[in-house]
This record gives structure tokens, sequence and C-alpha cells, in this order.
């Protein structure tokens, strides 16, 4: 598939495309070239075993809770109950779980960052940031637009919850 998209991209003809497909599509097919190398495959393989792990780790989490080893995610009802005692319980319950857990998440993160940076890296962009953007099609909008955004959020939205939350 990369390799047809690059041959269209590369074409004399791609502007004629372009306009065939729409230009947001063409910038997507475009994105996803510029997101993708088959020199960082190895990497990208590590990656997903990393989040396999992680995933695999936090869907079997088990907490003591009640005198019992319970699922994690089995603490979800509790941790809403209208009792503060109970909810503080469960909450609690679930911080320990989390905390059985750091060293191997800690490790996890630690090599997914690492990781990450290197594919960033070996394709020549400055952080895994401007890779991560390409690869979730974000192709509207920078980062530069989302910290302005999150900006407004903070300013304009978060007293508004605030004050209906104190209401």
């Amino acid at each position: 598939q990369n390799r047809f998209y690059r041959l269209l991209a590369e074409s004399p003809f791609s502007a004629f495309f372009e306009k065939t497909v729409g230009a947001f599509a063409f910038r997507l097919i475009l994105s996803g070239l510029e997101g993708y190398d088959s020199s960082i495959i190895p990497l990208q393989q590590e990656e997903n075993a990393l989040l396999s792990r992680y995933n695999q780790l936090v869907s079997n989490a088990r907490a003591d809770y009640r005198g019992e080893r319970v699922s994690r995610s089995s603490l979800t009802r509790d941790q809403q109950s209208a009792d503060r005692e109970v909810r503080k319980e469960a909450y609690h319950a679930a911080i320990a779980s989390w905390e059985e857990q750091r060293g191997e998440l800690e490790e996890i993160y630690d090599s997914l960052v690492k990781n990450r940076a290197r594919q960033a890296e070996l394709m020549g962009f400055p952080s895994f940031v401007e890779l991560s953007y390409l690869r979730m099609n974000r192709i509207g909008y920078t980062p530069e637009d989302v910290r302005c955004f999150r900006e407004q959020v903070k300013e304009n939205l978060v007293p508004v919850a605030t004050d209906l939350n104190e209401r």
C-alpha cells in the first residue's frame, strides 16, 4: 500500500489525483508516507510487544478488597457508591493494586518512551510528538494549536465547570 501511495504522490499526475480524491484524502496519504519507514519495523514490533505486555498487565490486575482478590475493574461499582467510606475503601484497594504493579509499569513506560524517541530520531523528527501526529492522522492542526486549545479550556471552561460543580 505504501509503495502504491508513494507512486501516486511522486507521479507527474499527483495534482490530478489530489483533485480527484480531494485535498484532505491526499494529505492523509502523504502523512501516512511521512509517518512510515521500513527501517523502523523492528522498533515498531518491539513497541507492539510492550503495548501488549502493558494491556495484559492492566487487564489481569487484581486487588485485595474486603477479604477477596478481585479484578480491579470490579471495583468500579463501589468507587461510585453513594457511601463515602465504601468509595474510599474501593479507591484504596485500586491504588494498592496499581502500586503492586508500579515497577513493571514504570519499566514498560520507560522502554516505550525510549523506543518511540528512537523511532522519531531515525525518521528525522525532533520528537515522537510530530511522528505520533502523523500516525493519528492529525493533519488539520498542529501541536501548537492543541496547546492553544488547552489554554482556552483552562481559561474559559474550567472556571465555568468549577462554578457548576460548586452549585
